[in-house]
């Protein structure tokens, strides 16, 4: 039996400016294929969550849409934001 999917691996995950509420912040990361597989319209989301878990009272920060990702493949993503001051 051989499974054929794709596997996606954030690496690299950066941020620069100041991590304090009013802040724009810049953060910056790779998302790695891993898998055996294509993967097509993956969207990827960055939340702000005081536990470490995405939940219904987390703060969407922006997203990015990664239209293919072909097996063994990378693709750079930036996202820039403003820190709440709360």
């Amino acid at each position: 039996v051989s499974v054929v999917a794709p596997d996606l691996v954030v690496d690299s995950l950066q941020t620069s400016g100041v991590l304090r509420g009013g802040e724009t912040v810049s953060l910056s990361w790779t998302t790695r294929n891993n898998g055996s597989a294509d993967a097509s319209a993956v969207i990827e989301r960055v939340y702000l969550s005081a536990d470490g878990t995405v939940g219904s009272g987390d703060l969407l920060l922006g997203e990015r849409l990664i239209a293919s990702l072909a097996a063994g493949a990378t693709a750079a993503g930036t996202l820039g934001f403003t820190l709440p001051v709360d």
